[in-house]
């Protein structure tokens, strides 16, 4: 079976303002308790016991902080962006060889986002005594996703999953049943 034929619903969420989730979506009003009032709200009209998140680079964010948030029970990242936060990326190398996509993205972010709106998907794990069994795939090869993915080390709810071979962000771009995504369906959330 796969993940459509196991008798489950699936909401699929688009960041329109490209604030990776920081902001909410904002379909559902401004900022990230409306979003999660939607969802909570979804959740019991629609009856449901269990609460999966999945998601890949901003996505990925938003899976985590919402995931952990809401008490999911799995949550599922590929390349997840885990802060959004100035502490974080001035306690990094601003010169190594990805930097430019990240400093590009990290300033833009600062303009749109109020400090309040920063996070570090660290602190959420860390400060709502989550359960949710988090699983982390990430790219070695790229240095901002690999501090990323480190990023959430040490947390006893955190699987990482540090791939040696793939030097590239999206860890999505593979097709078929054999597909990591594929697969983590599989194993992870229907096991």
């Amino acid at each position: 079976g796969d993940l459509f034929h196991a008798g489950v619903h699936v909401l699929v969420l688009n960041d329109n303002a490209r604030c990776f989730y920081g902001k909410g979506v904002e379909l559902f009003g401004a900022g990230v308790d409306p979003t999660l009032n939607f969802i909570r709200q979804l959740q019991t009209a629609l009856g449901c016991t269990k609460l999966y998140t999945c998601g890949s680079s901003a996505g990925g964010s938003g899976a985590i902080t919402y995931g952990v948030k809401l008490g999911a029970e799995k949550i599922l990242a590929f390349s997840p962006v885990t802060a959004v936060k100035a502490s974080f990326y001035e306690a990094r190398d601003l010169k190594a060889p990805d930097s430019e996509r990240v400093v590009k993205r990290w300033r833009r972010l600062q303009r749109l986002m109020k400090p309040s709106e920063h996070f570090d998907c660290r602190d959420v794990i860390q400060s709502s005594g989550a359960t949710s069994r988090i699983r982390v795939h990430y790219p070695t090869g790229l240095y901002w996703d690999r501090m990323w993915g480190e990023n959430l080390q040490g947390l006893p709810q955190v699987e990482l999953i540090a791939h040696d071979d793939i030097a590239e962000h999206s860890l999505l771009n593979e097709a078929g049943e054999q597909s990591i995504a594929a697969a983590e369906i599989q194993t992870f959330f229907l096991a």
